[in-house]
């Protein structure tokens, strides 16, 4: 059994989604995520509605030092560029924030956001609230409004739920629309 497998069942079950995931190492649900066949992303998110909720403390734990990074390896169901990551953090007040390393990211800029409750059972990725601060070393906060930021992270949020302890997928919005655009994020050891 694999994670297309499962995703391609007329109805996934979020719970056992969650713990075949949970059953692989780090490595395998990359794997296993990086895998997936472009269609099979919108499935997995519908499933992932009824599954487990996801939190802020989930991201990144309250106890993490302020500025210390999370990373996440991610695949989304774009026609290219599909491996991308999305390092996260709490700043001194507590907030989590994170960006975007991708290919392209010289171009587009980083992508900054930060990450909020929805709904009680989803976090929000919210591209129109930039950090105040960032880890040293990493890209000046810069408007996703202007240059080719505009084009890709402009008005943008990210609807985002769990698939596995440490798994989530997203689905982008754009002011309030849903788009046609997935991510799956695995937290890395």
């Amino acid at each position: 059994m694999d994670l297309a497998t499962l995703a391609r069942s007329a109805s996934p079950d979020p719970a056992a989604v969650a713990r075949h995931l949970d059953s692989l190492t780090h490595e395998a649900r990359v794997f296993q995520t990086r895998a997936l066949d472009r269609a099979l992303f919108s499935p997995l998110f519908a499933a992932a509605a009824s599954g487990a909720p996801v939190s802020l403390d989930d991201l990144v734990p309250p106890t993490a030092a302020p500025l210390a990074v999370r990373a996440f390896d991610g695949t989304n169901n774009l026609p290219a560029f599909r491996a991308f990551g999305k390092p996260m953090y709490r700043d001194r007040q507590g907030r989590v924030c994170g960006r975007n390393e991708q290919t392209w990211e010289g171009l587009t800029g980083p992508g900054y956001f930060s990450v909020r409750a929805h709904g009680g059972r989803e976090v929000l990725f919210d591209y129109t609230e930039l950090p105040t601060e960032t880890p040293v070393g990493w890209p000046a906060v810069t408007s996703n409004a202007r240059g080719l930021s505009y084009f890709v992270f402009r008005e943008m949020t990210d609807v985002v739920r769990r698939l596995a302890r440490d798994v989530v997928i997203g689905r982008a919005q754009r002011g309030g629309k849903e788009l046609p655009q997935y991510f799956v994020l695995v937290r890395r050891p």
